[in-house]
């Protein structure tokens, strides 16, 4: 059992909720969300349908620094979605494939100058989507 260390104790994490990814109507990922029982700090784990090979080792069990929140970003140009699961902050100067924002304090991606682009770029907050699927692939 993975542990959270947290004023020199340590506790279990549990595994706490889901969220699942689809891209016009196929799986494409499950993030699976932990909790620490003492700290209440989330964790995240993820595995991507399909992929063989597991290379990101402990990623999700690193613990956030002060202010942060798990949150996948996403880009879409309606040939398939590539994702990501990070650590965000406000402030943060974020890249999704070709494009840097700056993380608002709400935790979201700034206003869009072009109104086609919020089809294109999403973020999406872990904690806001606890055992939910959504839809992330254009219509």
């Amino acid at each position: 059992m993975k542990k959270c260390s947290h004023q020199g104790m340590d506790s279990d994490v549990i595994f706490y909720a889901m969220l699942n990814l689809n891209d016009c109507g196929k799986l494409i990922t499950t993030i699976d969300i932990h909790i620490c029982a003492k700290c209440r700090q989330l964790f995240c784990d993820y595995k991507k349908i399909g992929e063989v090979d597991v290379k990101y080792g402990d990623l999700g069990f690193i613990g956030l620094k002060k202010g942060e929140k798990w949150a996948v970003t996403l880009y879409n140009l309606g040939n398939g979605v590539t994702w990501e699961l990070i650590a965000i902050k406000p402030g943060q100067l974020l890249k999704i494939q070709d494009k840097e924002f700056k993380i608002t304090k709400n935790y979201t991606l700034p206003e869009f100058e072009k109104n086609e682009e919020k089809s294109i770029y999403k973020l999406i907050i872990v904690e806001n989507n606890l055992n939910k699927t959504l839809e992330v692939g254009l219509p």
